[in-house]
């Protein structure tokens, strides 16, 4: 199944070549053809992450040519495919970025930059994220929700956004987040605990 939800050609007329057309569908993830890729280790097994594909879709593009069947061919996004085939999305389909099919050098070139340079978010960054839905008020449940993230990690990024020092020990590399958390609920314990009650004073 393919929808075609915009296919509109980007083309340059700039002396007499054209740039290659482009095209941007939703096609069925079952439909696409996974093609030869430099990275093996798909780890679709990822609890959170089958469980945002299956709720909320796949969110960026994959990208996919056509062979001289017709047939879409998977180049990049193969993680995000196999998931979709394997759980499902909310329409049954995903969006691609359909682009000629390239050499066989820049494949490989371009997988292998994909994946060497790619880095998964900092525990900092986590924790500004959540502090942001938060502020907008948002409840951990639903953050844990909306961004896949266990409902744990989102406790703990929430308890360090109320302590700055140890939010700052974080920010230095001094403690791992689940470190902070721990951190911040003792000092937010303490805090209590050391609080006085003002004196009232006593008549002269």
């Amino acid at each position: 199944m393919t929808d075609t939800i915009q296919t509109d050609a980007v083309t340059t007329t700039e002396g007499t070549d054209a740039a290659p057309a482009e095209e941007f569908l939703h096609l069925d993830p079952a439909d696409i053809i996974i093609g030869t890729n430099v990275r093996t280790d798909l780890r679709p097994d990822h609890k959170e992450f089958r469980k945002s594909i299956k709720e909320r879709g796949v969110i960026e593009a994959v990208t996919v040519y056509r062979n001289e069947d017709g047939q879409y061919v998977l180049l990049r996004g193969q993680r995000r495919t196999v998931t979709a085939a394997d759980v499902g999305t909310p329409t049954g389909l995903i969006p691609a970025r359909v682009v000629p099919q390239p050499a066989e050098t820049d494949r490989i070139g371009d997988q292998m930059v994909e994946n060497i340079h790619r880095a998964g978010m900092r525990e900092t960054e986590i924790v500004a994220g959540v502090e942001q839905l938060a502020l907008l008020g948002v409840s951990a449940a639903q953050i844990a929700k909306r961004t896949s993230i266990d409902r744990p990690t989102v406790n703990a990024a929430l308890a360090v956004t109320k302590a700055d020092q140890t939010r700052n020990r974080l920010d230095s590399g001094d403690l791992t987040l689940e470190e902070a958390a721990i951190f911040a609920e003792f000092s937010v314990i303490s805090t209590r605990r050391s609080g006085y009650v003002p004196s009232m004073g006593t008549a002269a």
